[in-house]
């Protein structure tokens, strides 16, 4: 275990989004889920991870230390958020996914470049006065609601680059929206860790694929 940072913030999201969507199909037809994601921000970076991915890694892990075998948890077979650590290494994110019985997959990239558009509408977010920002992202249009009142450039997941904490976030679809729904001050003693295990080093492109492999054929993959 490798402590690389100090924390400042620990801020918990509710995202709600749709899965499964095919063509034609509204998201009413779908089956919309509910997670909780925790941003856990320090002075020079932010690890961001899925509390429901962090619990079924870790019962995978025990079953790989009991039984000799991860296999496939059919409750986590839908398209994962995955755990980022971003400016880490610096000038860097670093992405972990949880590929069942192969393991961990890591890889590691540049910062994405975020080029938000600010503007003037405002809004109350969890008693904060948040103003709005657009940016168009690998393929979606995002809005996020940004406070000044907490000036951590940070949000959920690899989200950040505004002048202020992001406590909303919705694409333009709405498959995804994530709503802050608490703020922690740390007391400035808390690690940020990051936990060296067993990876597979990997590119972003192999681990999107090898993941849309395992939701099409679980078993066979």
């Amino acid at each position: 275990t490798l402590s690389v940072d100090v924390m400042s913030l620990r801020v918990s999201y509710e995202v709600k989004y749709h899965h499964d969507i095919e063509e034609g199909e509204s998201l009413e037809d779908d089956f919309c889920r509910t997670e909780k994601i925790i941003t856990e921000a320090g002075p020079s970076l932010a690890h961001s991870y899925s509390v429901f991915e962090k619990e079924v890694d870790e019962q995978m892990e025990k079953r790989q230390a009991d039984k000799g075998h991860r296999s496939v948890d059919f409750r986590a077979l839908h398209a994962q958020f995955g755990e980022y650590y971003v400016n880490y290494p610096k000038g860097e994110q670093t992405a972990i996914f949880n590929m069942h019985e192969p393991g961990l997959y890591k890889y590691s990239e540049p910062l994405p470049k975020m080029k938000w558009k600010i503007g003037k509408e405002t809004k109350e977010v969890l008693g904060y006065m948040c103003t709005k920002a657009t940016m168009s992202h690998r393929g979606r249009t995002w809005t996020a609601w940004f406070t000044n009142d907490i000036p951590v450039t940070r949000g959920p997941l690899f989200f950040g680059g505004l002048p202020g904490l992001i406590l909303e976030l919705q694409d333009s679809e709405t498959h995804f929206t994530f709503t802050c729904d608490g703020i922690e001050k740390a007391d400035g003693n808390t690690p940020i860790v990051f936990v060296n295990k067993d990876f597979s080093e990997s590119t972003r492109d192999v681990v999107r694929k090898t993941e849309v492999s395992l939701l099409k054929h679980p078993t066979e993959f």
